[in-house]
């Protein structure tokens, strides 16, 4: 797949052209799915992706970001095994990847979960993961003011423990409720510049129903809450609340997903001064399968077109912040092949 972006913007009292950025994302996916013997599930693939690109104040001829890519490479296995009728199951996997500029990591998980009813599933999990940073944290630099690069950034790593509950609540309603904790290590935090936040652990808990009303018309909605404040201080870019819905439309070999989400609580220092307002984004997909294997799909995004802001940088004080603006209405066109 590939992903393509061009962004200018002009200045406000003048119309002159400011900022001028060419970006761009390709990947490639392979996955396999095995059953080797009753009840047993491998899922396992491989990952390869590359992306950057350039960014340059037009005004004064100074490039942000200048023909600046890295590239991931990912693999993966996954397996499951039922036991008893299906009554109980385990599950383990493990995911290693190496970045251009970070080298290897390895992720892994584990669970299990127990049938006690027939509609009714326990389930619990835990897991190693990473994230690691991307170009703009590392590398871009002056776009704001104070806004400062540091190709010292460490990845950030957490571990995490879930336990929840699926239930079918009726013929074709089903609802999930979980509650997790997450200790994290490293976290990306945005002061002057990125930089890694020592130890911060937090509580959250989801619940999400989806119910098949008709054959050809699906529904779902979810609410998730994390509380993203210990001992005085915020998560930043964390958001407490987030509450989404969406409706599924499948006529023959067209689909119409049509979704939105509302989100509030989002900080952008750990001393709570900068709150982002709420918003909701609506968005949309379209798609057609043809022989079961190869489909075409546009996706919408921000179909209202809603201004709003998910990131800011700030002057050394921490007194004055600037938001930067997530982007309006736009789409993606793609196609995929499943063998």
């Amino acid at each position: 797949e590939g992903n393509f972006g061009h962004h200018e913007s002009k200045l406000e009292n003048t119309g002159a052209d400011k900022f001028k950025s060419d970006d761009s994302s390709y990947a490639l996916r392979l996955k396999e799915v095995l059953k080797l013997w009753q009840g047993n599930t491998i899922t396992a693939g491989a990952e390869w992706r590359r992306y950057g690109g350039t960014a340059k104040d037009v005004s004064s001829g100074t490039y942000y970001l200048d023909e600046k890519f890295m590239y991931d490479t990912s693999m993966y296995a996954l397996m499951e095994q039922n036991v008893f009728k299906n009554i109980f199951s385990v599950n383990g996997g493990a995911r290693y990847s190496y970045n251009s500029e970070y080298g290897d990591y390895t992720a892994w998980q584990a669970g299990a979960a127990v049938r006690p009813l027939e509609k009714t599933k326990l389930y619990t999990n835990v897991a190693k993961g990473f994230k690691f940073p991307d170009i703009r944290q590392v590398y871009l630099k002056g776009m704001f003011p104070q806004s400062n690069p540091n190709p010292d950034l460490k990845p950030e790593t957490y571990t995490s423990a879930e336990v929840g509950i699926e239930q079918q609540l009726m013929d074709k309603v089903f609802a999930n409720a979980a509650v997790y904790r997450i200790w994290s290590k490293d976290k990306f935090i945005y002061t002057t510049q990125w930089i890694n936040a020592d130890d911060f652990n937090y509580n959250g808990a989801e619940a999400n129903v989806t119910m098949q009303a008709l054959q050809w018309l699906a529904i779902n909605a979810g609410y998730s809450y994390i509380d993203n404040e210990q001992d005085g201080s915020f998560l930043p870019y964390v958001p407490r609340h987030k509450a989404n819905g969406g409706v599924t439309l499948t006529v023959g070999d067209f689909k119409t997903q049509l979704e939105g989400e509302y989100v509030k609580g989002i900080y952008a220092d750990t001393a709570g001064v900068k709150e982002f307002d709420g918003y909701f984004v609506a968005n949309a997909k379209v798609s057609y399968t043809v022989m079961q294997k190869y489909t075409a799909f546009v996706s919408f995004y921000n179909i209202t077109d809603k201004e709003y802001s998910t990131f800011a940088v700030s002057n050394p004080t921490q007194t004055q912040f600037w938001e930067y603006p997530m982007p309006g209405f736009h789409f993606i066109a793609g196609l995929s092949a499943t063998f």
